[in-house]
């Protein structure tokens, strides 16, 4: 799972913490759906092919949101959770090796239909979620003043 997270400090209280609050989150659940929308992406055949889609479902919920406190005293901050929880997401991810746990042989049946029994598998890195944080990184500035601008808006503060 990933987490993002931004604050706002040195907003004192009142009125204008709660637009230091409302601002933070409202910025990283924009960062969170841009990073969910180029996964998305990178699991539609991009970097990895889609077989049952459980993976790119897993990815597809809505960020969870919370407030949270922001850096030192008088600040506001908030976080947004984007992932998978799929134990294979990880390996997709970094690649890694398998082993079989409970029998000696992993089988599976391999692409061109024919039934595999080996002890080892090898599984490439398939960097399908870091590239669509870099991917996003490289946005942040434009999301987070659409983020301000969505939040005046609401406000009346144009």
């Amino acid at each position: 799972m990933m987490r993002f997270s931004a604050s706002v400090s040195g907003v004192g209280r009142g009125r204008l913490a709660r637009l230091g609050s409302e601002l933070a989150r409202e910025a990283v659940l924009r960062v969170a759906r841009d990073v969910q929308r180029n996964v998305l992406a990178n699991l539609s055949g991009t970097v990895l092919k889609v077989r049952t889609g459980s993976l790119r479902r897993a990815w597809a919920r809505q960020p969870q949101v919370a407030g949270g406190g922001g850096a030192g005293g008088g600040g506001a901050g908030g976080e947004a959770n984007v992932g998978s929880t799929l134990v294979y997401a990880a390996i997709h991810e970094f690649g890694g090796e398998i082993r079989p746990v409970r029998a000696r042989f992993l089988q599976f049946k391999a692409d061109d239909g024919r039934w595999v029994r080996t002890r080892l598998v090898t599984m490439p890195a398939r960097r399908y979620a870091s590239l669509a944080v870099a991917e996003t990184e490289r946005r942040v500035p434009r999301i987070v003043g659409e983020a301000v601008a969505a939040v005046a808006e609401r406000l009346g503060l144009e």
